[in-house]
């Protein structure tokens, strides 16, 4: 029982350098990561819950999934406008999953799980932004990012007949941020902080597995609803250099940001060259142009003494995105030896979402995202299986932030953008 509470703590606090939007081109799976994440074709049981829930309906028995990826993230990138640059620390992130499946019959099982979905974790403390007239500010903001997204998920799948699967999986979300920003308005420096931001709602995934009678090739289609997310609740504080004095701004508990977690289409397959080498491939797509700016509302204000002005109102302090869709291809190859303990290679590759001039430091680089991948997996007894793998994710790119439709200039300085991650998975998984 305490293996299970560490397990669910663990995803819940999860943050993970992505390689676009709020996502990895890999998730957590040891099994499907070191495969490059080409996992919809072929899943089956447990994390068929999370990759196409029609794989529910194909596991052989009873399962238990435990799963851990310790993520090591690193963001990198302008922070201010000015050219010095706040030295970075790679951040860990505990990602993790937990998932169980049942089957009722031959043709019908149900799975249960809790897992990471998305989110991404960056901070960079102490910033130093320059005068118009030269100098320093003698504030020192600090621009960060905290989201976590997992989701509580409750699906079936069930077999057509030998061909054909189906399955479809309801998804509770769970959302909590915290976010630091910093911008020049009038040439006032002004540091603001919006913690304790969280929310709940509710999607669906739907996937088909077909598998050939000769079962040397399969082919996948998943589907997953598009979920507004409207963190709400959010406390605000911050602080703003007039370049003569510095004041606190007066800040509310009413703060709500509203942003997008996107719908995706995703097409996969695999095939087996003999006995022992099997390729997977898969083709994903995720809406993430949905996401134009992330919208921020609530009470937060400069200090009387300056005039007492709202730096919400009409979306002023939104942030421009105008994100552009992902697209990721990812790539697998299986050898199984001749003890059947199996190597796995992937590799995976991500369009760019970031638009070069809206770089952000907290958002990821604004260019193409790239995964290598390799992995292990073995029998402890005919029970219980164990998988490990390896993976290095990484995307950089040339930017600046411009201003955009909001009314606080939230120019940074240009320069090389660069996100990476290393993580290694490990997978337990229990027959029953």
């Amino acid at each position: 029982m305490k293996v299970l509470v560490c397990m669910l703590s663990l995803v819940a606090t999860t943050q993970f350098a992505h390689a676009g939007g709020y996502e990895k081109s890999v998730f957590w799976s040891a099994k499907w990561s070191a495969l490059g994440g080409a996992a919809s074709a072929g899943a089956t049981g447990a994390d068929a819950l999370y990759f196409n829930p029609a794989g529910l309906a194909k596991g052989k028995s009873h399962e238990l999934s435990l799963n851990l990826s310790p993520t090591f993230g690193l963001f990198d990138g302008p922070s201010s406008n000015s050219l010095t640059q706040v030295e970075r620390e790679r951040e860990l992130s505990p990602v993790g999953a937990l998932l169980g499946s049942y089957r009722v019959n031959e043709k019908l099982a149900i799975g249960l799980g809790y897992y990471a979905a998305g989110g991404s974790k960056s901070d960079y403390e102490n910033n130093t932004f320059v005068k118009a007239a030269g100098g320093n500010y003698d504030l020192q903001p600090n621009v960060s990012g905290d989201l976590a997204v997992s989701e509580v998920s409750l699906g079936a799948g069930y077999q057509l007949n030998n061909n054909f699967s189906f399955g479809l999986a309801y998804r509770f979300i769970i959302a909590n941020a915290d976010f630091e920003t910093a911008g020049l308005s009038s040439g006032a420096l002004i540091g603001s902080k919006i913690e304790d931001l969280s929310t709940t709602d509710h999607g669906f995934r739907l996937g088909i597995q077909y598998e050939n009678d000769a079962k040397n090739f399969g082919a996948s289609f998943v589907w997953r609803s598009e979920v507004d997310l409207k963190l709400e609740e959010g406390t605000s504080s911050g602080r703003v250099d007039n370049t003569a004095t510095v004041q606190d701004l007066v800040g509310s508990n009413t703060m709500a940001v509203e942003n997008t977690f996107p719908e995706e289409f995703a097409l996969g397959a695999f095939y087996k060259l003999n006995e022992r080498n099997t390729m997977f491939f898969e083709f994903s797509h995720k809406n993430y142009s949905a996401n134009k700016e992330l919208a921020i509302s609530g009470d937060l204000n400069l200090p009387a003494g300056l005039g007492g002005t709202s730096l919400t109102e009409n979306g002023r302090s939104n942030i421009s995105q105008a994100w552009k869709d992902m697209n990721t291809i990812r790539l697998g190859y299986e050898y199984l030896m001749m003890n059947d303990d199996a190597l796995r290679f992937g590799v995976a590759w991500s369009n760019q979402v970031t638009q070069a001039n809206l770089s952000r430091s907290t958002f990821t680089a604004p260019g193409d995202a790239y995964s290598l991948t390799a992995g292990y997996g073995t029998k402890f007894s005919e029970t219980i299986l164990f998988d490990v793998a390896g993976e290095y994710t990484w995307s950089s790119g040339t930017g600046n932030h411009n201003l955009g439709s909001n009314g606080l200039t939230n120019q940074f300085a240009s320069g090389e953008f660069d996100s990476n991650s290393l993580v290694v998975h490990f997978t337990t998984k229990f027959m029953f």
